[in-house]
């Protein structure tokens, strides 16, 4: 996408792309946009939209985010109990709409929502042209519990980590809390 504006100019088409991260707490979706955003070198702009006091301040927030940078709005099933909220003091979801890719919104921008609960966002949220992949993370695997491990101690022998992943069956547990465990390790 980075090295794409030139063809989305040709073709006509808004030079942006948008993510959803799906899937249960604890396994990584603000963290990978984190890491992404630093391995790319770009800002990463958290917006809450709890904070933002209307739809034509936060119009006003995404036309100022630079060209190149993240847009991140985590938990965005939150963000709205029903879809025709109206408070002239919250924003609204067709105000959030427009601002993402409306007249206002900046060209070069990646947007990256988060969720736990994909099934409660509006479909036009999440529709082809503002969400344009979605990717799930699930629970941790067995194997993902192993190589955790071993980050963790780098001369465990396999029994040992067979051992611990033992206790991680595939899909019982985030990563936040396999990492917890090997950290509380540390403290003993």
């Amino acid at each position: 996408f980075l090295t794409l504006q030139e063809r989305y100019i040709e073709l006509g088409v808004p030079y942006r792309r948008g993510y959803l991260f799906h899937g249960p707490p604890g396994n990584g979706k603000t963290s990978l946009v984190l890491a992404l955003a630093s391995h790319l070198q770009r800002s990463v702009y958290i917006l809450n939209l709890s904070h933002v006091k209307g739809d034509g301040a936060l119009i006003q927030l995404i036309a100022g985010v630079p060209p190149g940078a993240f847009v991140l709005l985590e938990d965005i099933d939150c963000a709205f109990k029903n879809r025709d909220q109206i408070d002239p003091e919250r924003v609204t979801l067709s105000g959030l709409l427009n601002a993402l890719d409306g007249i206002a919104s900046s060209s070069g921008r990646l947007l990256f929502m988060t969720t736990n609960f994909p099934d409660k966002l509006d479909p036009a949220l999440v529709r082809p042209g503002r969400i344009d992949f979605k990717y799930e993370f699930k629970n941790a695997s067995t194997e993902q519990a192993g190589c955790l491990f071993k980050r963790f101690f780098p001369l465990a022998s396999d029994k040992e980590i067979e051992m611990f992943t033992s206790h991680y069956p595939d899909g019982c547990h985030s990563m936040a809390t396999i990492q917890s465990h090997l950290l509380s390790t540390f403290a003993k």
